[in-house]
């Protein structure tokens, strides 16, 4: 009995978690700020962006155009398939037609808290200060929240324009965890960023 109560406890817990996920995370910012903040994401073998990265990128793309944000932020590291996700990223704007004045380049953004303490970095660096999120719905909760234990604020978030099926089995249960997870951590530490990323 007392398993099953339990069980029902834990699976409660887990439904409103994930209601509170995408309560956030499906909801647009129209506030202004002056750096999109655009999470990593896979780069293709061919060091193409994949999908959800695209519509990261592309959705970033649309608050620079439409003056929400002055600023485009792309972090991400080196990923598997040998490409650093940050330059990727940042090549990817400037074809779109984003200056390289107005971007900056993080790829030692190795995991989200390590994208937070780098942004905090960088943000003072530049002497910027508010942030939008830009990344999948189901991660902009905890993308915040690390945001918010390095020291960024204000902090939005707006979500990428693709939804996949494995977002049900895989990315939504991992968020769950992951949010708790990093409840319990500090802000990475570490030796300071010397300066943002070139492209070439």
């Amino acid at each position: 009995m007392i398993g099953l109560v339990c069980l029902g406890v834990l699976l409660l817990g887990g439904l409103v978690q994930t209601g509170w996920i995408l309560w956030v995370g499906l909801h647009d910012s129209k506030d202004r700020a002056n750096v999109a903040l655009v999470m990593g994401s896979q780069v293709l073998p061919n060091g193409q962006v994949s999908p959800r990265l695209k519509a990261r990128l592309d959705r970033a793309l649309e608050l620079y155009q439409k003056k929400q944000v002055a600023f485009i932020l792309v972090s991400g590291g080196l990923g598997k398939e040998g490409h650093e996700e940050g330059v990727v990223m940042g090549r990817y704007l400037v074809r779109k037609g984003v200056p390289r004045e107005d971007l900056l380049v993080d790829t030692e953004g190795y995991d989200t808290f390590q994208t937070a303490k780098n942004t905090f970095q960088m943000l003072e660096q530049q002497h910027l200060r508010s942030v939008i999120v830009v990344s999948s719905y189901f991660h902009i909760l905890r993308t915040q929240l690390a945001l918010a234990k390095c020291g960024v604020s204000p902090v939005w978030g707006t979500y990428a324009r693709i939804f996949e099926w494995r977002d049900l089995y895989w990315s939504l249960p991992r968020e769950i965890l992951g949010y708790y997870g990093y409840l319990l951590r500090p802000c990475p530490t570490g030796p300071a960023l010397m300066a943002p990323a070139p492209l070439d």
